[in-house]
């Protein structure tokens, strides 16, 4: 009965690290970029509205380059969505949780089915949250691409 138990604990974790897990990390990286193509279409109307008027050079490298807090505050300058920026509040600690202690599981760990159970059951929930904040954001990148079309064509 032992070796049962071990299987269908070992099967959870690599749900867990494989399935769950993942699925988190990848929409926190959609997250990421859909927040850096934003920022670089939010800075493209600025210049366009500029005109000339006044010199400016955004930060695209520093866009680039930044990691998800930097990013979120980068956006907030631009954006008036309460709910959007406090989706993205509220993903970025999931986001840093998933990437930096994700697969950090001990052996007693492993062997511990509530833990197990619950992380998995918190990995839903981080990529339930995760999606409805990719798809408030790619709305926002839609709205923004028609701002930029409309003032540059």
């Amino acid at each position: 009965m032992l070796g049962v138990i071990y299987i269908n604990m070992t099967d959870r974790v690599t749900e867990y690290m494989q399935v769950h897990l993942p699925k988190c990390m990848l929409t926190y990286q959609f997250i990421e970029e859909a927040l850096k193509t934003c920022l670089r279409t939010q800075h493209a109307i600025v210049h366009g509205k500029l005109n000339g008027v006044l010199k400016y050079n955004p930060p695209i490298s520093s866009i680039d380059n930044a990691p998800i807090g930097r990013l979120v505050q980068y956006f907030k300058v631009f954006c008036d969505d309460k709910e959007l920026l406090e989706l993205l509040k509220e993903v970025q600690p999931r986001r840093n949780d998933a990437a930096h202690q994700g697969y950090l599981l001990m052996g007693n760990e492993q062997n511990d089915s509530n833990l197990i159970e619950g992380k998995i059951e918190q990995a839903k929930q981080d990529l339930e949250q995760a999606n409805e904040c990719l798809s408030k954001l790619h709305k926002e990148a839609i709205r923004l691409e028609k701002i930029a079309y409309d003032l540059f064509n």
